[in-house]
């Protein structure tokens, strides 16, 4: 098995609706959801007891803080933060 690093750099008002987003544990989780979600939907992760594992390893460190991590309901909520900010911005510039 070889080990593959993926650097990201999120614009600042992500890494802010990440820390103010309902649920959100910290910017790191959630790179790491998006990038497992990627590459599964790219096909790249053959094995899909590999995501298996690293979702489990998540939900098992966030059982211990009495929270679920679910990658799927992150990347949901953050896109409806981030279209509710895009909606008050052209309300904003429409009027």
């Amino acid at each position: 098995m070889s080990e593959v690093v993926i650097s990201v750099k999120l614009p600042a008002s992500t890494v802010e609706e990440i820390k103010h987003g309902r649920g959100f544990t910290n910017v790191g989780e959630f790179i790491r959801s998006a990038t497992i979600r990627l590459l599964l939907r790219m096909r790249i992760l053959p094995q899909s007891f590999l995501v298996d594992r690293i979702t489990g390893e998540l939900t098992k460190r966030m059982t211990e803080r009495r929270e679920v991590f679910d990658p799927e309901k992150e990347i949901k909520m953050l896109r409806k933060i981030r279209e509710d900010i895009w909606r008050e911005k052209y309300a904003e510039s429409s009027s």
